[in-house]
């Protein structure tokens, strides 16, 4: 495996001798002992400052899905666990097959741009506009979810202006099971939908053993919307009293034909139709992909040192229309990351600190093909990141109050070598963040927030720029952007937490594609505002409820459209979940979810909106010995509805599925 390490500057590797001298110095007493992580747990996260800690204790809003919830709603991918019990929206992806594009903070077009998507640890980030596909992890593999709203730049880096969600699989859990267990799933359901998953786990001694294959396929609700997925995952990990270390290889196929989209009259008179286009140039999308991980940690000294390291390949061949014209295209992909930190724990006479250093190094390099039209020919792109952060965490025991503090320096190198003409970007941000939270008793805290993050234009923005009225290229500049929050959390228990948020983001440059000008520009100035709320409470017993509620409101300050909206930002979202078990061997669940009216994709005039839309889904389940039957219904209702519309072509819409159903037989081992 050929890693590419992207060299730091003295300034980085001064800073990091500073930082590890201060911590190895203290004279304090430290534990060499590694954490693990109780996976089922949700009153414990990882996610807030890269080490194990309370929930309560985090400045800022944290939910948490556990393989059990995941379970029990029977979600099929990361997506729809995420859409499903965190109430974040989820539109169906352009590219097909069975993805769904994750928007946590209303930016629309944008939104994985300003979100950052987490493996184990290892960032899934794309320097261009190709999607973080999701779908390929089984959910067998998944430990658990944690999902943080807000700016997570210090410890993630750039683009997590919205937040971060972190899938935390088997791979990197910090617990072996000894004994061998696995599932077998076969499925069947509506539009020729066949799914057949097996999962297999043996621990030996300190060391575990992990493998799953998905094989799933299906027509699709529209024509020329077929699709094919297989894909496939083996971890192995192990760990002892002064280690953990995990390896994890997967690979994934994807095969999908792109219906396209509808007029708003054709939509009205057949939704399950394919555009015209799509089915006259038969597009198209294939995907393959590897990704090869591995992680060590261990404690010496009383520092925790951890190194992760990950290669990805990933060959992407579509057929697209362009200008009106066929147009096959090939991207091919590598992406290398590597990670290493140190934490140490201090102690003193009032409390303890964290303190966390870490540096990053990404390379990521793309030759794009187009062999017939146009007659581009080969099209290389590459971008370079080194980061560099900080993050301490500071109680006050006898007070019950934490004080976090970071800051992250990470600069990028990004290159296209088009028709041979050579477009650079070369820039070097900072973010930093400080929060303080108040314990008001062992089951209650407050937080209070503030942080700085950041986005850099990615390969297909700065080098599709508008043009001014002399036709020079307007270069685009980084995204910033500044929040301030407040927050009351809750947690008695597992099924008893419950979190509120009242932020206000003001963002500046903020990067949108404008249609009006054929390019990509910064907006001077936006913002958004709003609360977020999300609860888990068990009313009784057997009954489990798990809701989230999102209001916001955005704005742009300056320009022609100084007061409008931004397109693709819904105002209300709004989401509730049931499982209930009535006798032993039964369970029922149900869904519902409310997405407020927005303005579509591109009209930042606020003169086309798309309607609310209320969703439904219900699931029963009936275990007797190892088996377990189950059918799901999805849109319960049969709503007729879109999630994503656009100006192109003047009102452009994507259909969402009608009813659906699945029927399900696993067999555990």
């Amino acid at each position: 495996m050929k890693i590419y390490f992207a060299p730091f500057r003295m300034g980085h590797w001064a800073w990091v001798g500073s930082c590890f001298f201060v911590i190895f110095s203290a004279q304090a007493q430290s534990t060499s002992t590694l954490q693990r992580l109780p996976t089922e747990n949700p009153e414990v996260v990882i996610t807030g400052n890269r080490q194990i800690q309370q929930n309560l204790q985090v400045p800022g809003l944290l939910t948490v899905i556990t393989r059990q919830q995941i379970e029990d709603a029977g979600a099929a991918t990361v997506n729809e666990s995420i859409m499903r019990l965190a109430g974040v929206i989820g539109t169906p992806s352009l590219y097909g097959g069975n993805e769904y594009a994750l928007d946590l903070g209303g930016y629309g077009d944008t939104a994985s741009s300003n979100t950052v998507v987490i493996l184990d640890g290892v960032p899934l980030r794309e320097a261009d506009q190709s999607e973080t596909r999701l779908s390929a992890i089984p959910v067998e593999q998944v430990e658990r979810i944690e999902i943080y709203r807000g700016s997570g730049n210090v410890l993630y880096g750039e683009g997590a202006s919205a937040g971060v969600i972190h899938v935390i699989t088997r791979a990197s859990a910090g617990r072996v099971q000894p004994e061998a267990s696995g599932s077998v799933a076969l499925s069947k359901g509506s539009w020729g939908a066949q799914e057949v998953r097996s999962h297999v786990s043996k621990g030996f001694e300190s060391v575990e053993v992990n493998a799953s294959v998905v094989d799933a396929r299906s027509d699709g609700y529209r024509a020329h919307a077929r699709h094919e997925s297989t894909s496939g995952q083996l971890a192995l990990k192990g760990l002892s009293e002064s280690w953990r270390w995990g390896v994890h290889l997967a690979a994934e196929e994807v095969q999908a034909r792109t219906p396209g989209s509808l007029t708003l009259a054709q939509f009205e008179s057949n939704p399950r139709q394919a555009q015209p286009d799509s089915l006259t140039h038969d597009t198209r999308m294939k995907v393959k992909a590897e990704r090869y991980a591995a992680f060590a940690e261990t404690a010496l000294a009383g520092v925790t040192f951890r190194a992760d390291v990950a290669q990805r390949h990933r060959s992407f061949d579509a057929v697209s229309v362009l200008y009106g014209l066929r147009t096959p295209l090939t991207f091919e992909t590598q992406s290398d990351y590597l990670s290493l930190s140190g934490r140490k724990q201090v102690l003193f006479d009032e409390g303890q600190s964290n303190f966390l250093v870490g540096l990053e190094t990404t390379a990521w390099d793309q030759s794009r093909v187009y062999p017939t039209y146009p007659s581009w020919g080969t099209v290389l792109l590459d971008s370079r990141s080194r980061g560099f952060y900080v993050k301490s965490d500071t109680d006050f025991n006898a007070a019950g109050v934490r004080l976090s503090a970071g800051w992250r320096e990470e600069s990028f190198k990004r290159n296209q070598l088009f028709t041979g003409l050579k477009t650079s970007l070369d820039e070097t941000p900072r973010a930093w963040d400080v929060g303080l939270s108040k314990s008001l008793n062992a089951q209650n805290a407050i937080y209070v927030r503030y942080a700085q993050s950041f986005r850099l234009p990615n390969l297909d923005e700065f080098t599709t720029p508008a043009y001014d009225l002399s036709f020079n290229p307007i270069n685009l500049r980084p995204q910033t952007d500044r929040t301030r929050e407040i927050g009351w959390k809750r947690s008695a228990g597992a099924n008893h937490v419950m979190g509120v948020r009242l932020y206000r983001t003001q963002l500046r440059n903020e990067i949108i594609y404008d249609p009006a000008q054929y390019g990509n520009i910064n907006l001077e100035a936006t913002q958004r505002q709003g609360l977020d709320v999300h609860a888990t409470v068990a009313p009784l017993p057997k009954l489990v409820l798990t809701a989230s509620v999102g209001w916001r409101e955005t704005q742009i300050e300056y320009g022609a459209n100084s007061g409008k909206s931004m397109p693709m930002a819904a105002k209300e979202v709004a989401s509730l979940r049931a499982d209930w078990s009535p006798m032993a061997g039964h369970q029922l669940g149900g869904g519902w979810m409310y997405v407020g009216r927005q303005f579509i994709s591109g009209d930042f005039a606020n003169e086309q909106s798309m309607p609310s839309y209320t969703v439904m889904d219900m699931r029963y389940s009936y275990r007797i010995a190892a088996w377990e039957l189950s059918a799901v219904v999805r849109n319960l209702t049969d709503k007729k509805y879109f999630s994503y519309a656009t100006t192109t072509g003047g009102y452009s819409v994507y259909p969402d599925s009608a009813r659906s159903l699945l029927f399900t037989a696993r067999y555990r081992y």
